[in-house]
């Protein structure tokens, strides 16, 4: 989606995929050479933000609802952790701030507590963007690129957007985000993906079989 958007980005770059189904971190050595840096150990970021937007009611898919209400909560509300954050290793987990969200819901339908829906989503979303970020800039020092892209559904959340722009800022990086309507269409980056292929010679005959879980590094 990125290169399809910005016909000047140019390898080397450090790519983010952030999905419902995938929260990882490449590097992108030239079109066709990647290296895998880092993904989660258990959720995906999106579905995170699915399950716990089901728990409140709030229907699917989960992230732009959470990222809608959040801007009229209070991120401070509720101290959701950020797992792995302190470590030099860049992956991510998300199960845990999905089970303490989870909980603090459970909790007040027990007692019978009133929660504030927009709190809860400021918070989960504060701590969702502070487990990205922190693996993103590491990432970008361990490699030393400082051009950057992301993409997946997440890639919407304006949340993260602004967030990373103003790391890009502090840390003058060339950040690339892809349009809002590139984000959520997988089409057009298997196609896009698939041209950049075929024309660097990439070619099979009709027996070779599709594969759904088909890495690309």
């Amino acid at each position: 989606a990125n290169v399809a958007a910005n016909r000047e980005l140019a390898p080397p770059f450090i790519s983010t995929i952030v999905s419902g189904g995938h929260t990882e971190i490449v590097c992108v050595k030239d079109f066709g050479e990647y290296e895998l840096l880092g993904s989660t150990r258990d959720d995906a970021a999106g579905e995170a933000y699915d399950k716990i937007a089901k728990m409140m009611g709030l229907g699917y898919p989960g992230g732009p609802v959470i990222d809608r209400l959040s801007y009229t909560g209070d991120p401070e509300s509720y101290p959701l952790p950020t797992p792995l954050s302190n470590t030099d290793k860049v992956e991510f987990s998300f199960s845990g701030l999905k089970t303490a969200a989870a909980n603090i819901i459970r909790s007040s339908e027990k007692t019978g507590t009133s929660i504030k829906k927009e709190d809860i989503c400021a918070s989960f979303q504060k701590a969702v963007i502070a487990s990205l970020t922190c693996k993103i800039k590491l990432a970008a020092e361990t490699t030393g690129i400082k051009r950057l892209t992301l993409s997946g559904g997440v890639a919407a959340n304006t949340g993260l957007r602004r967030r990373l722009e103003e790391i890009a800022e502090e840390e003058n990086w060339e950040l690339f985000l892809p349009p809002l309507k590139m984000c959520t269409d997988n089409a057009v980056m298997i196609a896009s993906a698939g041209v950049d292929s075929y024309m660097r010679g990439n070619r099979s005959d009709l027996s070779l079989s599709p594969d759904p879980s088909w890495q690309i590094w």
